[in-house]
């Protein structure tokens, strides 16, 4: 099972994560369809995506 999250800041979130003791399975990077995307590993080891969706509609591809 996987979980798909949106956050307004998608490295913030990681970095309160991580701080958290969170696994990191993939750090955020951004997508081709402008949002960028994270993948974490919750503790009872279900994946969690966090995705936050692009700010601007050029970043989006529009």
């Amino acid at each position: 099972m996987s979980l798909w999250v949106y956050a307004d800041d998608c490295d913030a979130a990681v970095e309160r994560l991580r701080a958290a003791g969170i696994e990191i399975v993939q750090e955020a990077v951004d997508q081709p369809w402008g949002e960028r995307v994270a993948r974490v590993r919750d503790p009872d080891g279900n994946e969690v995506i966090i995705g936050a969706r692009p700010t601007r509609m050029e970043d989006a591809g529009a």
